[in-house]
Parts: C-alpha cells; sequence; structure tokens
C-alpha cells in the first residue's frame, strides 16, 4: 500500500465517516477513540494507530502505520481485521504510557500466576495502544524492541 500524495492515509483505504462513529460515548476524547499519534516503536518518530476502512470492499481494520526515516511509505502492521465496519460501533483506541501496566496472566497456575487478581506486571518502555470495547475486554498492543513488531496482552476480560 503507497500513500496517496497528499492524502493522509494509504491508497485504497478510507478514514471512518462521521456518521459510523457519532456513538455518544466518544465525546468524551479529542480523538474520539479513533486515531492516535506517538512514538509506539521508539525511533524518535511519530507513528499512528487508527482504525481504517479498506474500499471498495468496506473491511474495518486496525493498523499502526510505522512512520520511516525516508520519505517512502510507513510500513503497515495490521493490529485487527475486524470485518464489517459497524463493529466500529463497540471499539476504540486511547493510549497507555510508558511504565509499569498491570496485564493478564497468560498462564491460569498459581505458580505461574500468584496474584489473587491473575495479573501480573509488565514494564512498557514507549507509549502503547490500549484497544477496547466499551464495559468489556481490553488489549494493549505495544513495541517489543527485540522482536521489532507489536505484541499484545490482554489488560482485563
Amino acid at each position: 500500500m503507497t500513500r496517496v500524495p497528499g492524502d493522509d492515509v494509504p491508497r485504497g483505504w478510507r478514514r471512518p465517516e462521521a456518521d459510523e462513529t457519532a456513538q455518544a460515548w466518544r465525546d468524551g476524547s479529542e480523538h474520539r477513540y479513533l486515531q492516535l499519534r506517538a512514538d509506539f516503536t521508539g525511533d524518535g518518530l511519530e507513528d499512528e494507530a487508527a482504525f481504517l476502512v479498506e474500499t471498495p470492499l468496506v473491511r474495518l481494520v486496525l493498523v499502526l502505520l510505522e512512520a520511516r526515516k525516508e520519505t517512502s511509505a510507513p510500513t503497515i502492521h495490521l493490529i485487527d481485521d475486524l470485518g464489517e465496519v459497524g463493529l466500529l460501533e463497540s471499539a476504540g483506541i486511547d493510549i497507555a504510557s510508558p511504565g509499569t501496566h498491570r496485564v493478564m496472566c497468560e498462564k491460569v497456575s498459581k505458580k505461574a500466576c500468584p496474584a489473587k487478581d491473575r495479573k501480573r506486571p509488565l514494564e512498557v518502555r514507549t507509549p502503547a495502544i490500549d484497544y477496547f470495547k466499551p464495559e468489556s475486554a481490553r488489549r494493549l498492543f505495544y513495541w517489543n524492541p527485540a522482536t521489532q513488531q507489536l505484541d499484545q496482552v490482554w489488560t482485563s476480560d
């Protein structure tokens, strides 16, 4: 996918339209829980996480557009393929600050996760993506510098 000159999304994609994002719960955020800009990869460049709609298929995805130092198109990391655009009614993203986050343990044994809430600490060194459904489950997407990719953990179930 390449960016259209003068446009801010890759060719073949569009931003969600106002009627697709008119939910009242979005009013609490300047970015309406749709688009984030931060240095998610820790390379000093501003990246973007956003919901985009593929056209003409009308397929909704959440992606990370990783900025590149060159003038080339960003590297696109697929975070989630939601499919139907209507599912955007109950999906949002927000910034999670660097630092220690409490995340769900991958294993349920008491030895692997002794905390009563079945959570463990996770140190995140760059801003991360808090991906959520209002009043439901949340996931944290954070950049893993060792693998040079996004990793995910659940923060609630």
